[in-house]
This record gives structure tokens, C-alpha cells and sequence, in this order.
């Protein structure tokens, strides 16, 4: 008996691995704890750092400044999030934010990531966002740059992607350059039916046939 509650208890810790609670606005240093993760929709959201520097004496955002927002709705049938803050620089500043992140389909796969910002410059500045996938395949290396733009890859289903997001508002040579808003969305395939729920049957019946097993061998003992 001892057995079989064994088995099912491991069963259900390895299918639980991925239900994590749904992401929530926050700022984002509560996505730095360790070992935190949330859900949107199917994608399971991990392994966050967060990196500023700034230069001329600009204002430098913090991880306790910028927001996380989910996006659930209004991207068609897209999911994902965005950050919100003011990276603001005038003539001879710059601003660089450094975010990695991996994002897991479970159950499913990522076939399409659009980035998107809303920001501008002015004169010789720059406002820019790009993004770099570390696991390849798929290479990912999107950028964007202008006042209200979204750029977007199209690949082979990925199980799971490793990103690094460099947001830069750069006027060393002269100008001013903001950026507002950055977004990172996801299209998925299909979702099939959870393989927790294939686990879990296994390990029921497993513990079924350990439970009948023993009570046929109590039997041919009363028996004897």
C-alpha cells in the first residue's frame, strides 16, 4: 500500500511541475524571486533577470519601476505581455534594459513571436527594441524602431524559447529618444490533451494492480 501512495504522490508532483498561477499585473521584480514562474494562457513564464545601466545621467529604470502586464485579449488569438515604463533620454544620455525570460508552450507549441514598442526619437537619437532567442532553432532576432511599429517571425512549432530583450533609448550623439511600451506576443498550435492527465491515469493504475496484487497475496496466506 505504501508503494502505490508513493507512485501516485510522484506522479502528481512531476504533472504539477507546470501549474503555476496565473501572471498578475506586478512590478517587475516580483518576476525575479527564485524559482517563480505564472501562466498566461498555455505559455508557462520562467527564469527571469532583469539588467539597467544608463550613461549622462539619465533616469535608469529598476526592476521595481517597470510593470508587467499580462495580454489576454485584443491581439487576436495572441498572448502574451508587456512592459511598461519610461525610458527617457535627452542629448549625450542613453539608456540600455537587458531582460532574459524563457517561455514554455505546455502541451503545445510557439509558431509565431511579434515584438512591439511605442516610443520615438528625435535628430540623430534612437529608440530601439530587439530580441534574440538563445536556443535556436528557431533564430529569432527581431528589432524594432520606430514610433509605433511590431515585427514578427513566423517558425516550426518550438516547445520553448530562451529570450534575451535589449530596450535602448540611445541620444549620446545628440536628440532625444522614449520608449513607453514594449510587448512580446505569442501564437500557439492546438492544445492536446494535458499529458498530466496521462500520467495520472498510469500511475492509478499502477497502484491499482499494486493494491490488487498485495490483496491476492493477504488471500493465499489466509488461505494457507
Amino acid at each position: 500500500m505504501k508503494r502505490a501512495v508513493l507512485l501516485i504522490a510522484l506522479v502528481l508532483t512531476m504533472s504539477s511541475a507546470g501549474w503555476a498561477g496565473a501572471c498578475a499585473p506586478a512590478a517587475f521584480n516580483t518576476m525575479l524571486g527564485a524559482g517563480f514562474s505564472c501562466n498566461i494562457g498555455p505559455l508557462l513564464f520562467s527564469h527571469f533577470t532583469f539588467a539597467s545601466t544608463e550613461s549622462g545621467g539619465a533616469s535608469q529604470p529598476s526592476a521595481a519601476r517597470v510593470t508587467f502586464d499580462p495580454v489576454t485579449s485584443g491581439f487576436g488569438s495572441e498572448t502574451g505581455f508587456e512592459l511598461i515604463d519610461g525610458w527617457i533620454v535627452g542629448a549625450g544620455q542613453q539608456v540600455t534594459t537587458t531582460i532574459t525570460f524563457t517561455v514554455t508552450c505546455q502541451q503545445c507549441g510557439i509558431d509565431d513571436l511579434q515584438l512591439e514598442m511605442v516610443g520615438g526619437s528625435a535628430g540623430p537619437a534612437v529608440a530601439m527594441v530587439s530580441e534574440t532567442n538563445s536556443n535556436p532553432p528557431p533564430v529569432i532576432n527581431l528589432v524594432a524602431n520606430t514610433a509605433h511599429t511590431d515585427v514578427n517571425t513566423i517558425f516550426g512549432a518550438a516547445g520553448s524559447l530562451n529570450l534575451q530583450k535589449y530596450i535602448d533609448a540611445d541620444a549620446t550623439q545628440g536628440g532625444i529618444a522614449h520608449i513607453s511600451q514594449v510587448f512580446d506576443l505569442f501564437s500557439t498550435t492546438t492544445v492536446p490533451e494535458p499529458a498530466s492527465l496521462v500520467l495520472l491515469g498510469t500511475a492509478l493504475f499502477g497502484a491499482g494492480f499494486l493494491l490488487r496484487r498485495r490483496q491476492g497475496a493477504s488471500e493465499d496466506t489466509q488461505a494457507r
